[in-house]
């Protein structure tokens, strides 16, 4: 394993270990405690924060990036530039497997023979010589995956550096020796041009396929198995959902919000114009125990039934992807620059970029604006963003006017719902049937 795969698997051990140690219990987090000690890791900054890391969750105290940042500041570390905590704390957890090979090259990586940064080979110079070629440093890119890598810059520092390297001191350049009285014929090499820099194309090889992965789009699985099969799941753009009947779309709208939530493992910001918190919650509560939510805010339950302890053990499993979703209750005229701030404040807060944003009612969100704007403006975010943005809205005319990426409307029927789906370079809609139960707010396909 080369030293750009061990920074790789370091950071995958640490990110793997941050992200267990929210849970009381966790199999993952104890493994890697009990297998892995601090000078197993090769590189410093690595070291260090599983150091903090392992301090914090043994003394029980909640790690997240901020906490992380102030323990690594207590400690007198300078976290670099170009590494990222936020990282450590997305993603997905790897499989028992996996973890097993990672911590296995972390292991081997301490046996390797570690040079020493500091030192300098000793090179004898020849008069009229040219230098010799020096290999361009190669960068590590940020890997695409859910595994992200921190992006480093090789030579890797020895175990015992600093942190933080102090530039060398500027040496003084030696004086050109005085030009000969009789013109002689030059043994020097002449000065190198660009294109005679030497460099194996590998070195930027990484980076380039680093580049073209940042352009791929990434599709969200929905959670329903037929759109997931025919369109690979949301791909980044604007998808508009009209339908006339706003409690049917709303519900589908939230389920379809909380599937991607839990498929995807990455925050998603949903903007509820017509229902409050508590009304969602109730809502979802519902559709998961597939329990009418009249029921349960009638109190029409027995407390030590098993019918509701059934209910409540449903609630409490789906706090797992619930930690992911924020919801917003905005008021009428909310601009998308707002929108912008709210997904940047989020990054910020170190819960990392969100991979959806979702306003149940488009007309309100233009009430002070043209709507078609707004739609355009939309699109123009989750175009610069990467990212998937839903609206849904009541005017079944918006499908037609061709302001989104994917459009679709649902077409009410007695015994369910039917959904029509338009997508850009695609002439004819196709039809998704539903189960829809409006006392429980769940669809099925």
């Amino acid at each position: 394993m080369d030293l750009a795969e061990l920074l790789t698997v370091e950071t995958a051990v640490l990110q793997a270990l941050c992200m267990s140690t929210a849970s009381e219990s966790s199999e993952l987090r104890d493994t890697i405690l009990k297998e892995l000690e601090q000078d197993d890791f090769y590189f410093p900054i690595t070291r260090t924060i599983y150091a903090a890391v392992s301090s914090m969750s043994r003394d029980k105290t909640p790690v997240d990036a901020d906490s992380l940042l102030r323990a690594l500041s207590r400690r007198s570390v300078d976290v670099p530039d170009d590494f990222f905590l936020e990282d450590l704390f997305t993603g997905a957890k790897p499989s028992k497997e996996i973890l097993a090979e990672w911590l296995k090259g972390v292991k081997n990586g301490e046996e390797k023979e570690k040079p020493d940064a500091r030192a300098k080979p000793k090179v004898k110079t020849k008069p009229n010589v040219a230098p010799p070629i020096k290999p361009r440093q190669v960068t590590q890119p940020r890997l695409a995956d859910t595994h992200r890598s921190v992006k480093v810059t090789f030579d890797p520092p020895p175990p015992d550096a600093p942190l933080v390297a102090k530039p060398e001191p500027k040496r003084e350049q030696r004086k050109a020796a005085a030009p000969a009285k009789e013109p002689v014929a030059s043994t020097s090499a002449p000065a190198r041009r660009g294109d005679d820099i030497l460099s194996p194309e590998s070195g930027e090889w990484l980076g380039y396929l680093a580049d073209l992965t940042k352009q791929q789009g990434e599709h969200l699985k929905t959670g329903f198995s037929i759109f997931d099969r025919h369109w690979g799941g949301l791909a980044p753009g604007f998808f508009l959902l009209a339908g006339e009947d706003q409690p049917r779309l709303l519900d589908f709208l939230k389920q379809l919000v909380d599937q991607i939530a839990s498929e995807c493992k990455l925050p998603c910001l949903y903007f509820s114009f017509e229902r409050s918190k508590a009304a969602l919650r109730l809502y979802t509560l519902s559709r998961l125990s597939r329990a009418p939510s009249a029921h349960i805010k009638g109190g029409k339950f027995t407390k030590d039934s098993e019918a509701w302890r059934n209910i409540i053990r449903i609630g409490e499993q789906a706090v797992d992807w619930l930690q992911r979703i924020y919801v917003v209750e905005p008021t009428p005229g909310l601009p998308v620059s707002r929108i912008r701030d709210m997904r940047q404040t989020l990054i910020e807060s170190g819960a990392g970029a969100s991979c959806l944003i979702a306003i149940d009612n488009l007309e309100k969100l233009a009430s002070k604006t043209d709507l078609l704007q707004a739609l355009a403006e939309l699109k123009e975010l989750a175009e610069s963003l990467g990212i998937v943005v839903i609206g849904g809205a009541s005017k079944v005319e918006l499908v037609h006017e061709k302001s989104a990426d994917m459009a679709a409307s649902f077409v009410v029927e007695s015994d369910g719902a039917v959904l029509e789906v338009t997508t850009l370079g695609e002439s004819e809609p196709r039809e998704l049937r539903f189960d829809y139960n409006p006392a429980t707010h769940r669809f099925e396909e």
